[in-house]
């Protein structure tokens, strides 16, 4: 995310700038840092878990820009965490920080927390509008200058470490890059272009200096606490009206004007320091910060020109076959797999959620325990057969010979790890590929719980919802209650059949029944018990996704934008708690009663289903054969009553 306080320092001055008109060219997109820009657009709202819909229509609406002024744009997305470990600290500092700004979200301050399926569905919105995009196996930045300089076209980001990098094509930093004004009849994208060199020009210092620059002041890589001694020892003049941190930035740059090349400046900061045990230290570390600003050759060129596999992966991935490395690299396996697989640690994501509810991730842990056991024995198999050693997957294995993942997760308001340890599978990820579908399929409902009977009758692209959900209702803590469900339910078939109705006038019909029922933001924060509810509804619509993608999709890719609407399902369960029904909020919209019905219907058989098993059914010994405990999930009467729903009050 670059360099603390760089970005605002140089929007802030339009002498680094030049008007330019964007049209008819490629784009390089910084996929990862755009998205969390659209992400945070002023019309979506974030406080109820993410409004997917209205994310993926603006998704739709920038790229119609860039299509209308003729851009061809090429989206580069971040893969697994830096796979050397030096930017542990700084991810986990984020993380720490993201979990106190969830919690005052929570209580109805304003904050930027991202939607858990937020990269789902921008990567789906992508394949609809068949926007070319690359999943990395690692960070991205170097790979998005690399493309740039390679095909001599701009990037766009607003990411602060592209004003380090020497980008032939500029920068287009995206708060300048007006496509929010783009009409039918324009020509092309009004923005700002930055450069390194006319950037350098005004300071007239030497542009080899800028990856100095962002090394010393502290970016991913290197803390700044790490030339805390230095800039003690420094006294750059002030300067009206900047910030502290500007004060800073503006003087290192104009102390840095004064040399005339790398190694000099070296030789001032190392003298600077004087602690002599440390100055190889320190020298050392600044080289190292250096080097990641380097650009080399794309190794993502070859993807977008040939769909090639990609090169320079870590050694812990090669070993993989080649349809798993080019479905990770099409996005269609999740980053996350890189990470448990090269690190041994995954970073779980932040919601909006109260510090005195326990972590919602702690719901759907044995959906992720299928998914790691799956993967990190499938590479292990294959460092045998290839008679690799067996490198960092050998460095996670409990005592007892099992392997294991760190997960980095929420207790109260800290961030913690939790060692989740995963058996080996009756089936090995590649007996399971190469299986008819119907044992993908099987191991995927023993995993849920969910028996196949319960999906007859659902629709082909509503089967996996429908076993997320089933799982939910039986796992997740507090017991959902029948409006939590219904409300949950509606949310879905409006959801899907507004985006999939080619009728115009009965499209706008449902939009405006839709927007009717939707909750705005809650100046004290949203409903905490139905946050908390949907959070882990989340979580095991994430893990479940995932678990099916890697198992080939035994169960039809449903579109995440259609499945949760997070201001519609919260206003739906405020009407429901008020005494309204369902069935008046379909009130003349009888193809979706009928869907919500078989969506209800199925969902309640799987609850009886699990009640009789529960009263009937006695466990073999050594516990039951999948990793789902059905505990506690006897349906009440008062959360189901046995009536039909039309007979509530309206």
């Amino acid at each position: 995310m670059g360099v603390r306080g760089l970005y605002s320092y140089v929007m802030g001055k339009k002498d680094f700038f030049q008007e330019v008109k964007v049209q008819d060219t490629k784009l390089i997109i910084d996929g990862t840092n755009i998205l969390y820009y659209l992400a945070f657009w002023p019309t979506l709202d974030l406080q109820h878990g993410g409004d997917y819909d209205a994310l993926a229509d603006t998704i739709r609406i920038f790229f119609k820009a860039l299509s209308i002024c003729k851009i061809k744009p090429f989206v580069v997305l971040d893969g697994g965490k830096d796979y050397s470990g030096r930017k542990l600290d700084t991810v986990k500092q984020r993380a720490q920080q993201k979990i106190k700004e969830a919690h005052d979200m929570s209580t109805g301050k304003k904050q930027e927390i991202m939607p858990l399926l937020i990269r789902e569905v921008f990567k789906e919105v992508l394949s609809s509008l068949q926007v070319p995009f690359v999943q990395c196996m690692a960070e991205a930045d170097r790979e998005v200058a690399s493309l740039a300089n390679e095909w001599s076209c701009p990037v766009l980001t607003s990411d602060s470490d592209f004003f380090i990098f020497d980008l032939k094509g500029g920068c287009l930093p995206a708060n300048h890059f007006r496509w929010d004004k783009v009409t039918e009849c324009s020509k092309y994208i009004p923005a700002q272009m930055y450069s390194a060199d006319r950037f350098c020009d005004h300071f007239r210092m030497k542009e080899e200096l800028l990856p100095l620059f962002a090394t010393m002041c502290g970016n991913d890589w290197v803390q700044s606490q790490a030339m805390a001694g230095f800039f003690t020892k420094m006294n750059f003049a002030k300067k009206v009206g900047l910030s502290q941190n500007h004060q800073k930035i503006d003087g290192l740059f104009h102390w840095l004007a004064g040399f005339t090349g790398l190694e000099e400046a070296l030789e001032n900061i190392v003298k600077i320091t004087k602690v002599k045990e440390n100055e190889a230290n320190v020298r050392d570390l600044l080289i190292l910060g250096i080097a990641e600003y380097r650009v080399s050759i794309s190794n993502v060129a070859p993807f977008f020109e040939k769909e090639a596999l990609l090169s320079d992966i870590p050694e812990a991935i090669r070993i993989l076959p080649e349809w798993i490395l080019m479905d990770l690299a099409r996005g269609e396996l999740t980053a996350l797999l890189i990470d448990a697989l090269v690190l041994g640690k995954v970073m779980l994501g932040v919601q909006v959620e109260n510090e005195s509810d326990p972590s919602s991730d702690d719901v759907d842990v044995p959906i992720r325990k299928a998914l790691y056991g799956l993967w990190l024995y499938e590479g292990e198999e294959l460092q045998r057969r290839q008679g690799v050693s067996q490198g960092t997957l050998g460095q996670h294995r409990s005592p007892g010979g099992e392997y294991y993942v760190e997960e980095f997760g929420r207790e109260g308001l800290t961030l913690t790890t939790k060692r989740v340890t995963v058996v080996r599978p009756k089936q090995s990820l590649q007996s399971l590929i190469e299986a008819p579908g119907e044992e993908r399929l099987s191991f995927l409902l023993d995993t849920f719980g969910v028996e196949i009977s319960v999906l007859e009758g659902v629709p082909p692209c509503m089967k996996l919802p429908v076993c997320i959900t089933c799982y939910w209702m039986s796992n997740c803590r507090p017991k959902p209650e029948l409006l939590h469900l219904q409300a949950l339910l509606l949310g879905m078939v409006y959801g899907k059949l507004i985006q999939d109705e080619s009728d115009e006038a009965v499209r706008e019909k449902l939009v405006r029944k839709q927007s009717s029922m939707r909750i705005n933001w809650e100046q004290w924060g949203p409903n905490w018990t139905a946050t908390h509810l949907y959070n882990q509804w989340q979580s095991c619509m994430r893990s479940s996704f995932h678990l099916n993608q890697l198992l080939r999709c035994p169960l039809p890719k449903p579109t995440c934008s259609q499945l949760y609407s997070g201001t519609l399902v919260h206003g739906v369960v405020r009407r429901l708690s008020e005494g309204q029904t369902p069935e008046s909020l379909l009130e003349g919209l009888p193809s979706l009663e009928k869907f919500f019905s078989d969506l209800q219907g199925a969902v309640l058989s799987n609850e009886k289903t699990t009640r009789k098993q529960d009263r009937g059914q006695q466990q073999p010994e050594g516990g039951p054969a999948n990793p789902v405990t059905h505990s506690d999930t006897t349906l009440q009467r008062s959360h189901y009553p046995e009536v039909d729903t039309k007979k509530r009050r309206k």
